[in-house]
């Protein structure tokens, strides 16, 4: 035989001589390179490496950075790197393409971890993290949906703050303010209701309600209400939420949430009035001053010297009359108690002439 086959088998060996001979023989062949000597390597023949991988957090609300770690551990130190990729609601079985994707350079054995990513919608999310291996360690991967490497991000929970108008009396308008803080760029509408003051507990019908479009977090303002009745009133404000923002409303009788409508004050209404005194050409005067009540105004007639003489005046004695300009009129009308006097003047005038003509009667006989 001239050399080494793969189909070569050693002698039988028959002494302890013969065996020594057959190694020697062996290694001149390794030496001179007629038989190259394999030696498996740790990426064929040993334990392949191993990755474990830890979401984190495992459960959170939309809006808040999530990220993944991967420890890997091998018998010879490691090289490469490990591709974290992350798949998004609905993809359960990360076919897809992924949301994000984050690469590290691997040093070593040890825990990586991704970068982190913030999630728009709620819905469960999946790591997928992947080592490449190297020239002593064969590629490893955690699949999908593998334990810890799921991340379940909910709707956040904004916060709604009222703040009602100050009091008022009945007739003037009452209105109410809402903050919303804390959505993830909410969306959707406030509704503002009004509880009226027979209803404590807000849990009848409002006598009045008002919506506002939400458009992000910030300050709206309910509609004006005026309120017809006095009392405490009430005001409720409510956030709908969308997908990635909860509903969240004020409470009946919250902080800043009352508004107490008074009574308007009574009004003072004054009139005046004014006498009228006509004297005609037969010598008859007539006063006339509006009356105050219901009643007719009783008139009165006196002889006069030029003729009969008619004064009207009101039954209620209460009557203010008023003369802004200080002076009789050109027509001749007087105030009440000029007419009162002239009416006294001409009624004594005229009995004493009569006095007077019947003692010149009796002296004449």
């Amino acid at each position: 035989m001239n050399g080494p086959s793969s189909a070569y088998s050693l002698p039988h060996a028959r002494s302890s001589g013969g065996r020594r001979f057959v190694v020697v023989l062996v290694a001149s062949w390794i030496a001179s390179g007629a038989v190259a000597l394999s030696i498996p390597s740790a990426a064929s023949a040993g334990a392949p490496p191993t990755l474990i991988g830890t979401a984190s957090p495992a459960a959170t609300t939309v809006g808040t950075p999530v990220g993944d770690s991967a420890t890997l551990v091998s018998v010879i130190s490691p090289t490469g790197t490990i591709t974290f990729d992350l798949y998004g609601p609905g993809d359960t079985t990360c076919s897809g393409a992924p949301v994000f994707t984050s690469v590290v350079t691997v040093s070593g054995n040890g825990a990586y971890d991704s970068g982190v990513f913030v999630p728009s919608a709620v819905g469960t999310y999946r790591w997928v993290a992947a080592y490449s291996g190297d020239a002593n360690n064969a590629p490893v991967f955690v699949p999908c949906n593998a334990a810890n490497q799921n991340v379940v991000v909910s709707a956040v929970s904004p916060t709604l703050v009222g703040d009602a108008s100050p009091d008022v009396v009945v007739g003037e308008d009452v209105s109410d303010d809402a903050v919303l803080a804390g959505g993830f760029s909410p969306t959707g509408s406030i509704t503002f209701l009004v509880f009226g003051p027979d209803d404590p507990m807000c849990t009848g019908g409002p006598v009045f309600s008002s919506t506002a479009s939400v458009s992000g977090n910030g300050s709206y303002t309910s509609g004006p209400f005026v309120p017809a009745v006095a009392g405490l009133y009430r005001w409720v404000a409510i956030y709908s939420g969308n997908v990635n923002n909860n509903a969240v409303s004020n409470p009946c009788n919250a902080a800043n949430q009352t508004v107490v409508v008074a009574a308007a004050p009574p009004t003072t209404t004054t009139t005046t009035t004014t006498t009228t005194t006509t004297t005609t050409p037969d010598g008859t005067t007539t006063t006339t001053d509006p009356p105050t009540t219901s009643a007719a105004p009783e008139t009165t007639t006196i002889g006069g010297v030029g003729g009969a003489t008619t004064s009207t005046v009101p039954t209620s004695s209460s009557t203010t009359t008023t003369n802004p300009s200080g002076a009789l009129p050109a027509t001749g009308a007087a105030t009440t108690s000029l007419a009162t006097l002239a009416i006294s003047l001409l009624a004594g005038g005229a009995a004493l002439v009569a006095l007077v003509e019947l003692r010149g009667r009796r002296r004449a006989r």
